[in-house]
């Protein structure tokens, strides 16, 4: 048996490993999800041992590649893979090497291509990249039905897919401040696609309202999001009075963090 810690090695043929660029503890919703299959898994009896890559997917440096190819290589034939797609996807041929060896599933949070603010010929290369990707996998467990509906696009058939929707843990129903106004808490990383600029450009046209925005995300995703949210935060703030600007500001202050 191997250690039950994030970072075990990988380990006898009877253990399934779940392989994922960076750390596992890694504060977004899709690591998250990752860190309950772990567990969901593991208390179901299932021996799980994971192993982290570079952190540079879905964009990896030849030292990146190299490492998940070498991670690869060393799984005993027989042995189960959850592969996290923000790798899996841009690692069509190191996938397809091992593809008869091992039963590799893979846990598709988003297709790349469909990230938003990517170019033409960059969408063309990692949707290519990533149906040959799926192409080597057994099975395909995605977070949505939306996300099922797409998978025909990259050549997965309905049989090969499983929807496993994610869910939150129990606890008591919030009772709210109680006090006048609105306080709202958006919880995402600050990437184009989860839609900050659209959020605080719809709260700037409600000044005569009461209300207060905390903004909680990674913001070492993607720094041009960050620094057009600033720019966004700057102007909306110089435009409106200084109410709103108070309240923004908040917002301003947690992006400059």
């Amino acid at each position: 048996r191997c250690s039950r810690d994030w970072s075990s090695d990988v380990c006898s043929s009877d253990l399934a490993t779940l392989i994922l660029p960076g750390r596992l503890e890694t504060r977004t919703g899709g690591y998250g999800y990752d860190r309950q299959i772990v567990l969901g898994l593991r208390a179901r009896g299932w021996g799980i041992s994971v192993q982290e890559l570079d952190d540079s997917f879905p964009f990896p440096t030849a030292v990146a590649r190299t490492h998940a190819a070498d991670v690869l290589a060393r799984v005993p034939d027989g042995a189960t893979i959850l592969f996290d797609g923000l790798a899996l996807g841009v690692l069509p041929d190191e996938v397809e090497a091992h593809a008869s060896r091992l039963h590799l599933v893979a846990l598709v949070h988003h297709p790349l291509a469909a990230e938003t603010g990517l170019d033409a010929d960059l969408i063309a290369r990692l949707r290519d990249s990533e149906r040959r990707a799926l192409a080597s996998v057994s099975t395909t467990v995605v977070t949505s039905h939306a996300t099922a509906a797409m998978m025909a696009d990259y050549g997965v058939s309905a049989d090969r897919v499983v929807v496993i929707v994610p869910g939150t843990d129990a606890a008591p129903l919030a009772r709210g401040s109680g006090g006048p106004g609105v306080h709202m808490l958006c919880v995402a990383t600050l990437i184009p696609r989860k839609g900050h600029e659209l959020l605080i450009r719809a709260l700037g046209a409600l000044a005569h309202l009461e209300w207060r925005l905390t903004c909680v995300g990674s913001l070492d995703r993607h720094p041009e999001t960050v620094a057009a949210l600033r720019a966004q935060v700057m102007r909306r703030s110089e435009e409106h009075t200084s109410e709103l600007q108070s309240r923004l500001h908040l917002v301003c202050r947690l992006l400059l963090e």
